[in-house]
């Protein structure tokens, strides 16, 4: 079957095109529900408003604040309807299989700290817990001089997990281009997540080695991705993926090659810990990462003007009273 965008987000559903007497009753009747997958916003924009800190369209009524909400209920429906999980047996290990049943890269968007990750917690014959893999738990880091607990994916690496996300980046040569442009080379590109420490500069990346790059979330200044392990959806074929510069990174993943079509599924192979005889797993997907968030804080140094000055502080605020943008479970499934 194909998906498109209007299998999701315009989906069939049974009822009335119009209010008029003896209108009939279909059940192809298209919803016109254009939600996106970012449930966190609403809930952050929510706060700003409440806090008079909303820098466009503050001063929202209680029923446009309601229906702003409901959005992000219809958001968590559209996630949901996103993809499916399943797991067997594989020799000693378990494969779990990861389906996407949109439209479009699984998960989809400019990716700002956007990710999706397994999330399993294995067990014994007793039920006794054995750990987790793909844990989602407490971290304290250092924001702006002060200790603070946040809430994060714990293993960036996806240890015995599978993290799906897509990483941009600048080139070397960019950046030395970008240093003649008037750029400083103590720019910050990225930082670590928990000292906040910059980890890496602009004149950094301008002196290393041809053909180096770096991941950093300057959006503007981005001019290449060096990570791009989403899944694809049914029907991506390689050719049209390279001319709409969509393809993988690396390019031969999810059985990519030139004349061929991608997979529309992930196939992960999990090692259980000694004695685990069943496991619980999730896909997990939050909107806004604590890297995200972090950046904007501490990169939003240049001269805005009083009117955007404090806009990093602001979605960072948001985000610590707002739940964090724990994240939501797509799918599940038991081994």
């Amino acid at each position: 079957r194909y998906f498109s965008c209007q299998t999701c987000h315009m989906r069939a559903v049974s009822g009335t095109g119009a209010n008029k007497k003896g209108v009939p009753v279909r059940d192809d009747l298209p919803l016109h529900d254009l939600t996106g997958g970012n449930y966190w916003m609403p809930e952050a924009i929510a706060y700003l408003n409440d806090q008079g800190k909303l820098r466009l369209g503050g001063g929202m009524t209680e029923s446009q604040v309601t229906a702003m909400l409901d959005g992000a209920l219809r958001a968590r429906q559209q996630l949901s309807l996103a993809a499916s999980l399943s797991a067997q047996t594989d020799a000693s290990n378990v494969k779990v299989k990861v389906v996407n049943h949109t439209g479009h890269k699984l998960i989809s968007g400019y990716p700002e700290g956007r990710r999706m990750w397994l999330r399993t917690e294995w067990f014994n014959a007793n039920g006794g817990s054995l750990g987790v893999d793909g844990k989602y738990d407490d971290l304290q880091v250092d924001i702006d001089g002060t200790q603070t607990t946040i809430k994060t994916i714990l293993d960036l690496d996806g240890s015995n997990s599978k993290i799906y996300e897509a990483h941009m980046g600048m080139t070397q040569k960019w950046a030395q281009q970008l240093i003649e442009l008037g750029y400083p080379g103590g720019l910050a590109l990225s930082y670590d997540r928990v000292t906040g420490d910059v980890a890496h500069t602009l004149g950094e990346l301008a002196e290393s080695e041809p053909g180096t790059e770096f991941e950093t979330f300057h959006f503007v200044l981005n001019n290449t991705v060096t990570k791009d392990n989403r899944i694809p959806p049914y029907g991506m074929y390689y050719e049209s993926a390279r001319i709409r510069n969509a393809l993988p990174v690396p390019a031969d993943q999810y059985g990519g090659a030139p004349g061929g079509s991608f997979n529309y599924f992930d196939e992960v192979i999990l090692t259980p810990p000694t004695g685990a005889v069943s496991a619980p797993i999730e896909l997990l997907y939050p909107p806004t990462s604590w890297e995200y968030i972090q950046f904007l804080n501490l990169a939003n140094t240049l001269p805005a003007g009083a009117f955007l000055a404090d806009e990093g502080k602001n979605m960072l605020e948001a985000w610590l009273n707002t739940g964090m943008a724990e994240p939501h479970v797509m799918a599940s499934t038991t081994w």
